[in-house]
């Protein structure tokens, strides 16, 4: 017969049995979620590495010569490409360059397979200098900056040899950073471009997608 303390005994050690199977099984569980992560964002920087691997080699053979940040996911022209100083109506020159980059990056994110599902938009930024803090000064280059990406936006409506229109277009976007990302201390030129930023989904809300569509 089985004294108190001894039944005290087996509940406790029973208790602390189901406690060491439920922690072991919150880490399987984390494990597994960190392996899904790992993948899924391995595969996103594969696609990126592809799209500007193959972006700079269509560029160059087309003597096109952005500024291309494969980390940030960025392709970079100077304003002065497109735009006159303070103007936001697009250069000849512009349109024409335009003309012959828009098509090649389509070209390239519809031949590199997954590309499109990892691709959630590409921003069209223009970007202006002189990062004064007066908010009338301000409030001017801001008003430039979404002009001049609403001008390059509407040359791109106009082309007619991007392949997969429909499909490309949904995926652009027009944003306006004015001088928020300049230099706090002086007029740099550099400062003064329009950004193609493609933007490439979050591997961490992949991921939510994922554990939902598996658990309900």
């Amino acid at each position: 017969m089985e004294t108190a303390t001894e039944i005290e005994n087996e509940e406790g050690n029973t208790f602390w049995v189901s406690v060491s199977d439920l922690m072991a099984g919150t880490m399987l569980i984390f494990a597994l979620l960190a392996l899904i992560y790992i993948q899924k964002l391995n595969k996103t920087r594969s696609i990126q590495e592809e799209i500007f691997k193959m972006l700079a080699i269509e560029l160059k053979k087309a003597g096109i010569a952005p500024k291309i940040n494969p980390k940030d996911g960025t392709i970079e022209f100077s304003d002065k490409i497109f735009f006159q100083v303070n103007k936001y109506f697009l250069s000849k020159a512009g349109a024409e360059q335009i003309g012959k980059f828009i098509p090649i990056l389509a070209k390239v994110i519809f031949e590199v397979e997954g590309a499109e599902k990892e691709i959630i938009s590409i921003d069209i930024e223009g970007h202006t200098s002189q990062n004064i803090k007066s908010a009338a000064f301000i409030q001017k280059m801001m008003e430039l900056s979404v002009n001049r990406s609403l001008a390059v936006w509407k040359q791109v409506q106009k082309s007619n040899k991007i392949p997969s229109y429909q499909r490309f277009n949904k995926l652009l976007r027009v944003a306006g950073r004015g001088n928020m990302l300049s230099s706090t201390t002086r007029d740099v030129i550099s400062d003064r471009k329009v950004v193609f930023k493609l933007q490439f989904s979050n591997p961490i809300n992949k991921l939510a997608d994922t554990i939902f569509k598996r658990y309900n």
